[in-house]
């Protein structure tokens, strides 16, 4: 349990999970109490899925309590499972703080106020800011073929930023920012706007990931290439990193730097504390991934 608790509360957390733990054995699982009820979800990873139990709950929270999910998502976080840094990225980014608890509580799981439901509140698992990769090429009017050099690329993504072109889309609100996933041949695999407004976890690489791992249930090829228009903030760099089937393989090229609090120390800029956490070995520690690449004309967008 977390310092400075108080043993009520450390009592009625591990109670929390004992409960839930005895309800869905052997499963993984992130809760949040909030008093009145206790919100909680569950998923089984795949390996380099953009999913865990805690980006679901705080999604699902998004998802089902728009209005109240910022208020809910200050209180603290426990789950069974590993904290990966791409759960870390977006508790900074989307939540407060989390705590890991024991899976193997023998606690009663009796000791649970009947006011306190046990409410799911898994995210849906669907795709948010996608873009048809066959036609980005006639709305942002390049010419016939896949674009294939890193600036036409990061260009494309810049264009894709146009108010014409979002409002296509029906995502004209928040900040323009959109990413693009390309195979290591040149092929145009994914891309996704940002679409934030409503729901902070919703950011354009966010949605690219989710969207590419459900339609193909893949991690992110070898050799693969992400351009983003603004630099990934740690919770992108850390779904980023994770997502990767070899992250010493993927390069991730921005267009501009994020001078905010959550541009910094992320997971894919070399020699900070969260490459310390993320990385297995000093290779990929080492290793280059992000590196800036700014579009050839600001008249794109």
């Amino acid at each position: 349990m977390t310092e400075g608790a108080t043993a009520e509360s450390e009592s009625r957390i591990a109670a929390i999970a004992a409960r839930l733990s005895a309800a869905h054995p052997g499963a993984p699982f992130a809760f949040l109490d909030a008093g009145e009820a206790v919100y909680w979800s569950s998923f089984q990873p795949a390996p380099h899925a953009p999913f865990s139990p805690v980006t679901r709950l705080i999604q699902g929270v998004y998802e089902r309590h728009p209005a109240s999910a910022r208020s809910l998502l200050r209180h603290r976080i426990y789950t069974n499972a590993p904290l990966t840094p791409m759960c870390h990225g977006m508790i900074k980014v989307a939540a407060k703080r989390s705590a890991v608890v024991s899976s193997a509580l023998s606690l009663p799981t009796s000791e649970i106020p009947a006011a306190r439901e046990l409410l799911e509140l898994s995210a849906h698992l669907t795709s948010h800011g996608a873009l048809p990769v066959s036609e980005l090429a006639r709305l942002a009017g390049l010419s016939a073929g896949p674009p294939r050099g890193h600036q036409e690329l990061m260009d494309l993504a810049f264009r894709l930023c146009a108010p014409e072109i979002r409002s296509v889309f029906g995502h004209e609100r928040g900040r323009p920012i959109a990413a693009l996933l390309v195979s290591a041949e040149g092929q145009l695999l994914e891309a996704a706007l940002n679409t934030d407004y409503g729901n902070r976890t919703l950011h354009a690489e966010v949605n690219l990931l989710q969207t590419y791992f459900l339609r193909t249930g893949l991690p992110l090829p070898l050799g693969a290439r992400l351009y983003t228009t603004l630099k990934p903030c740690r919770m992108c760099a850390g779904m980023i990193w994770h997502c990767a089937e070899d992250i010493q393989s993927l390069k991730v090229f921005f267009g501009e730097d994020d001078p905010g609090p959550h541009g910094r120390n992320t997971a894919l800029t070399v020699g900070t504390a969260a490459r310390a956490t993320a990385a297995h070995g000093d290779a990929e520690f080492r290793a280059p991934v992000e590196f800036l690449l700014p579009p050839s004309s600001s008249r794109l967008y």
